[in-house]
């Protein structure tokens, strides 16, 4: 079996590396369903770089970007189905490993994270961090009441916030970000001590109908996958997440 996770993920590596990743790569067998991605959104050390590279290039942005990988250096993880014998066998983590060893590859991204095992292994796993978009900032405040019974949760929410404000310094993502979050942590600060209670749907609050049709059906996963609503919307609204070869190599 380790032999055969061994070929799988590297066979995924290289097929990748030769991949210029336009309309997304697709890995498929009977054994595995893998659709790799340019992210929606970045990492905040990228983000950074992509906004000042873009800002001082020339009319061919496109171009330059490709030229220098900067599309293909964070390859975005969008599906993964593995059948029921590969399952807890360790191949997510050695495609993962395989994917970081590509030469032009900085970063791995796995995005839209639903299923919520998955999201709490990559909340609570050392080796991976949050990415933000600004959804996320938008909903800060619905997932605040998780925040304030979880600490170890909140601060990592909060480091990584402040490595977004130091890190991206350009006006587009910058000005929209801080004020995002100035407007949840307004919404924060409004919320009444007794309010403990989800009170509505990031994105949804203006349609009453859908709105109350989406509580129903977070309400029934959560007690399916023994969560609180407050701690399966939290981790719904962060489900984006990126490593590096150093971090994941790293020990927990």
């Amino acid at each position: 079996m380790e032999q055969f996770i061994d070929f799988l993920s590297k066979d995924i590596a290289r097929k990748f590396s030769k991949s210029k990743l336009e309309g997304g790569f697709r890995y498929q067998n009977e054994h595995i369903e893998l659709l790799i991605v340019i992210p929606e959104t970045y990492p905040p050390a990228l983000l950074s770089k992509l906004e000042k590279f873009v800002s001082n290039s020339s009319s061919n942005v496109k171009g330059e970007l490709e030229q220098h990988n900067l599309y293909r250096c964070c390859p975005a993880i969008e599906r993964i189905e593995i059948a029921n014998s590969l399952q807890n066998k360790g191949l997510f983590s050695a495609i993962v490993s395989e994917l970081l060893k590509v030469d032009f590859v900085q970063y791995v991204c796995i995005q839209r994270v639903g299923n919520p095992h998955l999201l709490n292994h990559l909340t609570h796993s050392k080796k991976w961090n949050w990415i933000l978009s600004r959804s996320s900032t938008i909903g800060i405040d619905s997932i605040y009441p998780y925040c304030k019974s979880s600490p170890e949760m909140y601060r990592s929410l909060l480091v990584t916030i402040n490595e977004y404000l130091e890190l991206c310094t350009t006006t587009n993502f910058l000005e929209q970000f801080k004020l995002d979050l100035a407007n949840s942590c307004e919404n924060i600060r409004k919320i009444s001590v007794e309010k403990n209670k989800i009170t509505g749907i990031p994105g949804l609050e203006g349609i009453p109908e859908l709105a109350g049709m989406a509580k129903v059906r977070l309400s029934e996963r959560s007690i399916k996958y023994n969560m609180s609503e407050e701690e399966f919307l939290f981790k719904l609204a962060l489900n984006t997440f990126y490593t590096t070869e150093e971090s994941f190599l790293s020990s927990e």
